[in-house]
This record gives C-alpha cells, structure tokens and sequence, in this order.
C-alpha cells in the first residue's frame, strides 16, 4: 500500500477487521489519499469505510459452511 501511495497519491487497503466492544467484527477498507502543499507532500488523509459489521457466531458459522462446502 505504502508503495503504491506514494507513487500514485492515493491507495486503498485490503479488508480487514476490527474487533467491536460487543464482540463482533467490522469488516473495514481504508482509502489513503496524500495532500500536496507547494508542490511537496504534506499529509496523508486516511477514510475508513465499514463494509459490514457481524458478530463472532455469524463469521464462526460462515466458516464451518465454507468447509463443509469444499
């Protein structure tokens, strides 16, 4: 990502997962964009978008459906 974001200016992670207070997960995609200040790199500005959120029975439960599937 670190890469990318430097030579285009802008780049967006991987999903991942936070763990929430109640146990679940939400399920995140950051997007990274560098601010220019004269020409020069000043900041980086970081959105975090939650792609969905679900509570650990549900991803336990996704998964065993994914092995019995294969």
């Amino acid at each position: 990502m670190l890469v990318r974001l430097i030579s285009k200016g802008q780049s967006e992670t991987s999903r991942y997962r936070f763990l929430a207070k109640t146990g679940g997960y939400a399920w995140v995609v950051t997007q990274a964009t560098v601010i220019y200040d004269k020409q020069k790199p000043h900041s980086v500005v970081c959105v975090n978008y939650v792609l969905r959120m679900s509570n650990l029975a549900d991803d336990l439960c996704g998964q065993s459906r994914e092995r019995e599937d294969t």
